[in-house]
């Protein structure tokens, strides 16, 4: 192997290991939250309007923009949030109508709310096994990188020719 090439394995490597810490630093974030998340209240909420939106003429995408009206406490809330840290958006439309039918107009729906702050409310709660995806991800990267970088120290080492 070239010094060339093997300068840019030994950057590779410790870019492996680096973007998997970052994942798994994520993973343990997005854990914190969809735990928080499950223990949110479940509430009745009213659909007010249901409908598709595009995100962009660039890189078409598609938004389900869902307006409904919840009440905590005799305090009536509104919020359009359907997930807990993003919009729901997809590439197709056909998915985006899909997940509208179960939201029209007028019908009473499940959601959930913050018992610490009743203005923040989601219709769709976190599924966790995305985070334990996000981890896997994350420990192959970072179980590679270390790997890579271990081989490239020990073949150093071996090259390394005593003075006599």
């Amino acid at each position: 192997m070239t010094e060339k090439a093997a300068s840019s394995s030994q950057l590779f490597s410790i870019i492996l290991s680096l973007a998997g810490l970052l994942i798994l630093v994520e993973g343990w974030k997005l854990l914190a939250q969809v735990k928080e998340c499950s223990r949110w209240s479940e509430i009745d909420a009213q659909v007010q309007s249901s409908k598709v939106s595009e995100t962009s003429a660039s890189k078409k995408r598609y938004r389900a923009d869902i307006t409904y009206t919840y009440t905590v406490r005799g305090d009536t809330h509104t919020s359009h949030q359907v997930l807990l840290d993003r919009d729901w958006k997809a590439q197709r439309k056909s998915h985006v109508l899909e997940l509208l039918q179960d939201y029209p107009v007028g019908k009473t729906v499940k959601a959930y709310h913050d018992p610490n702050n009743s203005g923040n409310a989601i219709l769709i709660r976190p599924n966790i096994t995305g985070v334990y995806v996000l981890f896997g991800a994350g420990s192959v990267f970072l179980g590679g990188g270390i790997y890579f970088v271990v081989w490239h120290l020990r073949r150093r080492a071996r090259m390394v020719i005593p003075a006599t």
